[in-house]
């Protein structure tokens, strides 16, 4: 029986695509006249641009899809989220052939797409996206939303490989720079689980911190306070102390911390500008990320063996901090990622003077020039460009105004959230403004406080602690890595020395040969 083959190769190559079927009965689907040709009529439409990748959208009887893979030879990655149309289709005829190519991805859940899709690392290729007609007339608002969704994972993607690509010698460069600064202060892998089973709260910069530093004060004692060094003068101002202030620009960022009385411990990126090293502090730890290859080589010199989680922003990398210090509930504030009330930062923050003006679709950052300031150069321009506005999903529902980047910043939670849900960790987005993150429990500050909250987290303690335990490190142990690895690179350019040798007198042989 055609059905029962197909099950079997669904249940080989798409597990979950049989287990989602098997829950659903088949619908009652119409036969398309002539469904061949008019596969082939839509594989033409679709293939009438050259696209390295293709995603469609409607399984329909799979002729589209036939037709597709003869014009098309990239990958194609098919979404049918209607289960029951897809039974239909799979028990209605015998496409083994179809569900077998090596070429074709199939899922029902959008998540799955757009996964296989990340895996693929499809960010600077062509990528085009179609629908079988009958299911763009039948699902318009499906289709918007995904298409919608995967522009926004397109942008996430390709500012992530622009900014990798850009800065990976930069940031290689500052790490080394700022070695005797990494080997004068302690890991943060000695905070490693020091906090384990409390909550913590991230604090960044967004205006919607403004209404919620009342409630973190009162409770500031019971959770682990993770900041920014943007929030740092917010947090200080309101008479909160962080617990730990993260700070890992490459750029001279020193000024978030100054004019602040508070005594701060920092959290620092081995790449951040040396400059923020030399900003008054109580204790300084070293927190090596997993994306900074030449950092961990560092930390396993002084015997680390873990990494923390980065993040395209600073925030995001404190959460990678609060997941590093054992929290089990991680509570966002001031996550906005989105133009909050016509603002773009909280009161109070390092750049709260940065103004917005939203008219006809774009908007304008005012008075950069103040901004600007702060770094080592001026703003050559008191305004940025103006450039799109981008709309998402609020916090509390609708639709709230944002920008590229932060959109593309939506889609890199998403990721950690996910990421960290699979070693049972919770992150919630408290913020009670700007935009929803998807795949985030959303909840209000106050009530997660109420159930998380309820006993003193002694961090002082905790810190101090991890740093007069902190071992002691040799600095010749570098000199000897160094040696070692010095000697491992004279190998390998001897060998290619050798290796092009040998493939110019190839080729010179061959010219011979030809002549």
């Amino acid at each position: 029986m055609p059905a029962e083959a197909n099950r079997r190769v669904l249940e080989r190559r798409f597990p979950e695509v049989a287990r989602a079927l098997r829950a659903h009965p088949p619908a009652a689907i119409e036969t398309e006249p002539d469904a061949a040709r008019s596969g082939r009529t839509i594989a033409a439409e679709l293939t009438r641009e050259p696209a390295d990748f293709l995603v469609v959208l409607g399984f329909a009887g799979g002729h589209h899809l036939e037709a597709l893979l003869q014009r098309h030879a990239g990958p194609l990655f098919v979404l049918e989220p209607r289960t029951e149309r897809l039974r239909a289709a799979v028990e209605a005829r015998d496409p083994r052939p179809l569900l077998g190519h090596e070429r074709l991805h199939l899922a029902t859940d959008p998540e799955a797409t757009l996964h296989a899709l990340e895996r693929a690392e499809c960010a600077d290729m062509v990528l085009r996206v179609g629908a079988h007609p009958e299911f763009a007339a039948s699902a318009a608002e499906f289709t918007q939303a995904f298409v919608e969704r995967l522009q926004h994972m397109r942008r996430a993607a390709q500012i992530a490989l622009r900014t990798r690509n850009h800065y990976a010698l930069h940031f290689a460069y500052t790490t080394s720079t700022n070695l005797p600064a990494i080997l004068a202060n302690p890991s943060f892998a000695g905070l490693y689980g020091a906090f384990a089973g409390r909550p913590a709260v991230v604090v960044a910069a967004g205006p919607s911190l403004d209404r919620q530093l009342e409630t973190l004060a009162r409770v500031q004692d019971r959770v682990a306070i993770v900041a920014i060094g943007q929030t740092a003068g917010s947090l200080v101002r309101a008479g909160i102390r962080p617990d730990l202030v993260h700070v890992t620009e490459s750029q001279p960022v020193a000024h978030q911390l100054e004019g602040l009385r508070a005594e701060l411990d920092l959290v620092l990126s081995p790449s951040v500008h040396p400059g923020v090293f030399d900003a008054p502090a109580r204790h300084r730890f070293v927190a090596t990320p997993a994306s900074n290859a030449l950092a961990c080589w560092l930390g396993r010199q002084r015997g680390e063996r873990e990494w923390v989680m980065g993040g395209s922003t600073v925030s995001q990398s404190a959460v990678g901090i609060a997941s590093g210090l054992g929290a089990r509930r991680i509570l966002l504030i001031g996550q906005d990622l989105a133009f909050t009330g016509g603002r773009v930062y909280a009161s109070h923050s390092a750049y709260a003077m940065v103004g917005l003006e939203l008219e006809d679709g774009r908007y304008v950052l005012k008075n950069s020039r103040a901004k600007g300031d702060l770094f080592d150069g001026r703003a050559d321009r008191d305004d940025d460009p103006a450039e799109e506005v981008v709309w998402v999903e609020g916090w509390g529902g609708g639709r709230v105004p944002t920008s590229p980047a932060y959109a593309a910043f939506i889609e890199h939670y998403r990721d950690i959230g996910r990421s960290l849900a699979a070693v049972g960790i919770r992150v919630l987005n408290c913020t009670e403004g700007g935009a929803r993150i998807p795949g985030l429990e959303h909840r209000a500050f106050g009530e997660a406080l109420a159930e998380f909250a309820t006993r003193a987290v002694g961090a002082r303690e905790r810190i101090l602690e991890a740093c007069d335990t902190a071992p002691p490190f040799d600095p010749e142990a570098i000199g000897r890595a160094l040696a070692q690895a010095r000697r491992h690179l004279d190998r390998v350019e001897k060998r290619a020395d050798e290796g092009l040798a040998e493939a110019k007198r190839a080729a010179a042989a061959l010219g011979a040969a030809r002549a």
